[in-house]
């Protein structure tokens, strides 16, 4: 957890403001319950429920924070439970080539606070195997050069499409001193040749898990670029078997410039040797880069190549040895190489399969949804988070309304789409805007709804609870853990008719402002929407078994509700739909005398 406590140190340190991470694959667990919690002062310990996870989101509102993954390396083996934006890269399509084997590959964590910066890149993706237990290498800098910074910006330009909080950066770039640090920050958009070209090693040393299928012959590019000798320090496992097809191997082992090694450093954890580093006798690589054609650029063209990061770093003969002396031989009789099928299988084990890319927004402002996606020849369609059972075509997403179900949108952050076949084209996470007007809490009981309207229609009361629960929660379901409010005689009359006449006074009486219309109509925890959903909710409870007094108090509290929206509706640009009291009414038969007079009423 060395790289754990080196990314806390420096939050303390610097108290960040912006926080933008890269990966190749990615466990949201990671980064929700360890890596964002200490922005805000928090122990991962402290997030066990949907309130902890909510009251995490209102404290990282004010922090830019952004995460950029790979479509197809994602894991949905834990839900995503905050509100932080988190972005999928298509390779191919970010560098407009038609080679469907390009990958989003680098792994770096840009921190930026008011006083200070700090750059961390290396080999680690955003999983917990690789904060927890394999052996992985990076660096860590602080950004104080303009050169330093203005490499940084280049590459978040790239890929940051919606380019939020560039502008600043390149405010803060324009304020450093330009001057040469020893390192630089080198990726796809400023390396125009090839790694190795960068480095312009005689003598080279390569750790790295992944080797391309035709090793021998990316090995004799290296010797074509003047390198003339060359260590190779495979990820080895117990069976001695290394990422390398055997005929490969075998001209590896047969060729005198090439040796074989191995990390002879105790490794307290039996886990993947990950690291990714190209040293020479002046300089260290440590980055995304694999021993391959597409990681290293050589022989392809810039829209051909992995999208790869990391840093190049001056390095004396002192820390060479150094580094070389922890090496030590591999008899070349007990490694062997694995066939090009366990190659393809065991690169393939976490991907998905996914042929299209997709962004769906949804809009706290509005209760909408928007769509950013390519112009697809096929139809296609998709599963939202309001009702994740039914199935919408993806051109009909865009601007369509999630207010009636919005509360399996506070905790339901995916979307599946689906081609005509109902095959599984792709899968991602929902991006959220407006996050301060999220509307997460409400009151559970009609009797806490009716004390917070007459205390204050405006304000809130602490008896105002998250409105879902985490699936592993150890918790009862919703409907037995809301209680159910009885009519109890004149006193339950009595407090409903004042609630809502607070309600509709209030309404009126800030006809006029925009914001606080905006506030009782969706968000607080007594908002009307809030309301209408406890009040169906309550119905649905009471129908079955339900006593007439019940039934007709329910009826009347209906009436007191759309009265309000009615109200609400006739000042309010955004309109809300009223509750249906059909089935009260089924329930209760009403008779012709029964319907005038409550028609008097009204």
């Amino acid at each position: 957890m060395k790289l754990y406590s080196a990314y806390k140190n420096i939050v303390e340190e610097i108290k960040p403001n912006l926080i933008w991470f890269t990966t190749f694959n990615l466990n949201i667990e990671l980064v929700e319950r360890f890596l964002l919690p200490c922005l805000v002062g928090k122990e991962p310990s402290e997030l066990r429920t949907a309130e902890d996870y909510e009251a995490l989101n209102l404290e990282l509102v004010n922090f830019n924070i952004k995460v950029w993954y790979d479509f197809n390396a994602i894991s949905f083996q834990n839900d995503k439970r905050t509100t932080i934006d988190i972005e999928a890269v298509n390779a191919a399509s970010l560098l407009q080539s038609q080679s469907n084997d390009l990958i989003f590959h680098p792994k770096v964590i840009f921190l930026k606070g008011e006083k200070a910066a700090y750059i961390i890149v290396g080999s680690a993706n955003l999983s917990i195997a690789a904060w927890h237990n394999n052996r992985e290498c990076f660096l860590i800098k602080e950004v104080a050069s303009k050169k330093n910074a203005s490499e940084i910006i280049q590459f978040f330009q790239y890929i940051n499409h919606s380019q939020n909080g560039i502008k600043e950066l390149q405010k803060w770039s324009n304020t450093l001193n330009d001057f040469d640090t020893g390192w630089s920050f080198r990726h796809n958009f400023n390396i125009k040749t090839n790694l190795l070209k960068e480095l312009s090693a005689v003598n080279l040393t390569v750790w790295s898990p992944y080797f391309s299928k035709e090793t021998s012959k990316l090995i004799n590019e290296f010797k074509n670029l003047g390198i003339k000798e060359i260590r190779i320090v495979p990820d080895i496992d117990q069976s001695g078997s290394v990422r390398i097809i055997p005929q490969e191997l075998g001209i590896l082992k047969n060729d005198p410039d090439i040796t074989i090694l191995k990390d002879g450093a105790k490794q307290e954890i039996q886990g993947l040797f990950h690291a990714k580093v190209w040293l020479t006798e002046k300089s260290i690589a440590v980055g995304s880069w694999n021993c391959s054609y597409r990681a290293t650029g050589i022989n392809r063209a810039e829209n051909q190549r992995n999208i790869e990061a990391g840093i190049i770093q001056d390095i004396s003969q002192k820390e060479n040895k150094a580094l070389l002396s922890k090496l030590m031989p591999v008899p070349y009789n007990i490694i062997n190489g694995i066939t090009e099928e366990e190659l393809d299988a065991d690169w393939a084990k976490d991907l998905q399969n996914y042929s299209i890319t997709c962004q769906i927004i949804v809009n706290w402002d509005t209760f909408t949804y928007d769509l950013i996606a390519e112009e697809y020849t096929e139809h296609y369609w998709v599963c939202l988070p309001d009702l994740p059972d039914e199935k919408v075509e993806l051109s009909k997403v865009k601007d369509r309304s999630f207010l009636k179900h919005h509360l399996n949108v506070l905790k339901n952050k995916s979307f599946t789409v689906y081609n005509a076949k109902r095959e599984i084209v792709y899968a991602g996470y929902i991006t959220e805007l407006g996050k301060a007007n999220r509307p997460p809490t409400s009151y559970v009981s009609l009797l806490d709804l009716f004390e917070s309207l007459i205390y204050d229609p405006l304000g809130e009361t602490t008896q105002r609870r998250v409105r879902y629960s985490l699936d592993e929660e150890n918790s009862e379901t919703d409907n037995e853990t809301i209680p159910f409010f009885s009519y109890n005689g004149h006193e339950s009359t009595y407090m409903m008719f004042v609630s809502f006449q607070r309600l509709w006074d209030t309404i009126d009486l800030h006809k006029e402002s925009k914001d606080k219309l905006d506030a009782l109509g969706y968000r607080l925890p007594g908002s009307i929407i809030n309301i209408i959903t406890l009040v169906e909710e309550s119905i649905i409870r009471t129908l079955p078994d339900g006593k007439e007094d019940d039934l007709l108090f329910h009826y009347f509290l209906c009436a007191e509700v759309n009265q309000c929206i009615d109200l609400f509706n006739g000042y309010s640009p955004k309109k809300i739909d009223k509750i249906n009291t059909k089935e009260l009414e089924a329930k209760l038969n009403f008779s012709k005398q029964d319907k005038r007079f409550i028609k008097m009423a009204n």
